[in-house]
């Protein structure tokens, strides 16, 4: 049973190459259930899920020509989806941390900094 899967699975993999979007929309909804149920286990934020869930599929639709022979589409697919939520959290987390820094500006120094000699030329002054 799994090997004709497997097979089915090819043959749509190679159709969709060649140009077939039904093969394309097949192989969709052949594995939009397993991508879900695997990124759930990977974070809780479903709509992030849905996000990379969709980014795979579209570059793996405009990326078809680039792609050669793929020996396991249902691994390509879960270990693209793992990357994509990877470089996602990444790039959040990387951007909070810049937001951070936002908020607590080096240059938010320099005021107190100018303030204080501003102060202390002020009482050489008089």
């Amino acid at each position: 049973m799994e090997q004709n899967l497997n097979d089915k699975t090819a043959c749509l993999v190679t159709a969709f190459q060649s140009g077939d979007v039904s093969a394309f929309s097949t192989l969709y909804d052949m594995h939009i259930n397993l991508l879900f149920n695997y990124g759930c286990k990977l974070t809780t934020d479903k709509e992030l899920l849905k996000d990379c869930i969709h980014d795979v599929f579209v570059k793996l639709y405009t990326k078809k020509a680039e792609l050669g022979i793929i020996d396991n589409f249902k691994s390509y697919l879960l270990i693209s989806l793992k990357n994509k939520l990877c470089d996602e959290l990444r790039r959040r987390m990387f951007m909070s941390e810049t937001a951070v820094e936002e908020l607590n500006p080096v240059a938010a120094g320099d005021d107190v900094e100018n303030q204080y000699l501003e102060k202390e030329k002020s009482c050489f002054e008089n």
